[in-house]
């Protein structure tokens, strides 16, 4: 297993030198795994080969937010009992007011890419745009402020035309491929964040931190969600025994 930093990274360091005519690995089995991000949203060319495999959420912190793991997190702060816990979380609540909330941001974030703006996006810290009181849900105030000073400026700077024509288009689309699980499209480190503040409130902030949390989520989230990973490296791993044999 070889992590690279990005997935710009992952293609050109790993998998175009090895699917290079003069690199020997070609004769061994190997897959690359990267994340979504809004690829599939933005139509971005992406790689189709059995062996490059693109995660169906956003990134990998998308499946550490977990209603179990969240639920086992907070029982293992109050001894309360898992049942209880997860009565305590609610999560589907929870999960739906970050979709309420986070639509209008993330369609921006996407425009901002489609239309190549020089200004920050997926990549912020989500504090930014988090209620001071309680960090763990955005503040509309915060976001029309992101709109209007950063996004706005460029898009004027730029020139750019059909804004509204853009975000109804990209909003109708989000709508139709991810329904009301938009939270899957959410940058995965601004979810995670939201995520870990909204546990800190059932532990009587005991401070739960962002590595405590992707340990103990890595080991009780649903790995169910996985199983395409699975199914395609063995089909994969089929095909090449079987090539190699002929």
């Amino acid at each position: 297993m070889h992590a690279v930093n990005g997935k710009k990274n992952l293609i050109v360091d790993l998998y175009n030198l090895n699917h290079s005519k003069h690199n020997e690995t070609n004769n061994k089995p190997c897959f690359y795994i990267a994340d979504l991000d809004f690829d599939g949203i933005l139509e971005k060319k992406m790689i189709s080969d059995a062996n490059f495999i693109y995660l169906n959420r956003y990134s990998i912190e998308n499946y550490l937010v977990d209603e179990n793991a969240g639920a086992v997190i907070v029982n293992g702060r109050t001894n309360e009992g898992l049942k209880n816990c997860k009565n305590k979380l609610n999560y589907s609540n929870w999960i739906d007011t970050i979709n309420n909330s986070y639509k209008k941001l993330l369609i921006v974030y996407m425009i901002a890419q489609k239309l190549d703006l020089d200004v920050p996006n997926a990549g912020l810290n989500v504090a930014r745009f988090t209620k001071k009181e309680k960090p763990q849900l955005l503040e509309e105030i915060k976001i029309t402020k992101y709109l209007k000073t950063e996004f706005y400026k460029e898009y004027r700077n730029r020139k750019k035309t059909g804004f509204i024509r853009l975000y109804l288009y990209l909003e109708e689309k989000v709508t139709n491929m991810y329904g009301k699980d938009i939270w899957k499209i959410i940058p995965g480190k601004q979810l995670l964040s939201l995520y870990i503040c909204y546990l800190n409130t059932l532990i009587d902030n005991k401070h739960l931190n962002k590595s405590d949390f992707e340990n103990l989520s890595s080991h009780t989230c649903d790995l169910s969600n996985f199983t395409f990973i699975k199914s395609a490296i063995i089909k994969y791993m089929e095909n090449f025994a079987d090539s190699a044999v002929s």
